[in-house]
């Protein structure tokens, strides 16, 4: 089955992830060499890291579950899910439109039939 809308959504999420982890690199990497008076104290820095770590782990999940999407629907479309959810949570919402697009793909891969299930039974006179 070519799952064509699975796929869209799950490239553009991972698209959306990996321009976002791009981008905090390079703010990071910025702001730490222009304006080091800017960065947050140490006991603050611990919650930018695991936004980082979160991000980075869900873009590794959404590629894994896009490339086994084709063999096994059903796992993917859990690790979709599961991608989707926690990142939303553990973000506190600034991934939700990538969250919104992995949940979406997931439950395609979930829902949807396989193709054999949709061909026409033969009746029999």
């Amino acid at each position: 089955m070519k799952r064509t809308g699975e796929k869209i959504l799950s490239i553009i999420a991972l698209s959306l992830q990996f321009i976002v982890l791009v981008l905090g690199v390079l703010l990071a990497i910025f702001v730490g060499a222009q304006f080091p008076e800017q960065l947050p104290q140490y006991s603050e820095m611990w919650y930018v890291w695991i936004v980082f770590a979160v991000h980075l782990l869900g873009f590794i999940l959404g590629l894994v579950a896009l490339i086994i999407m084709r063999s096994r629907a059903k796992a993917s479309g859990i690790i979709f899910i599961c991608t989707g959810v926690f990142m939303a949570f553990l973000t506190l919402g600034a991934t939700l439109i990538q969250s919104i697009l992995f949940i979406v793909a997931g439950m395609m891969c979930l829902v949807r039939k396989p193709y054999e299930s949709y061909k026409e039974i033969e009746i029999v006179d």
